[in-house]
């Protein structure tokens, strides 16, 4: 009886080995027939195409802020430029009927064009 166990035993070995061999070479040919396999590269473009996304609008975000920021301080500078203007003209300080003793009205210069000089 052990004798009848050892030979199916080894029967079913061989049967087995053989199944293996055979399947081994069906996949052994499929590679080689289907080489165009690729492997998992494209998770890692993706990714990599996900990064250099977020990473141009991260820097558009930046960009966009900073010329928010140059506006704001050219703003703020041309407000501050139009405060300390100085007049041309100075105005009066007392309360007159707004007449001179020339009869004419105060508050501009009356200084010659030509020679700067008062009084022509």
């Amino acid at each position: 009886m052990e004798g009848m166990f050892s030979i199916k035993l080894l029967e079913f070995d061989h049967q087995q080995k053989q199944s293996t061999e055979l399947q081994m070479n069906r996949f052994q040919n499929e590679l080689l027939v289907n080489d165009d396999y690729k492997f998992q590269r494209k998770s890692c473009q993706a990714e990599d195409s996900r990064r250099n996304s977020t990473y141009m609008l991260q820097t558009d975000v930046y960009h966009k802020i900073l010329r928010a920021q140059a506006r704001a301080e050219r703003k703020t500078k041309a407000e501050k430029a139009k405060k300390k203007r100085p007049t041309l003209y100075s105005r009066p300080t007392s309360t007159s009927s707004g007449n001179d003793t020339n009869g004419k009205a105060s508050g501009r210069p009356r200084v010659c064009y030509k020679c700067y000089k008062p009084g022509h």
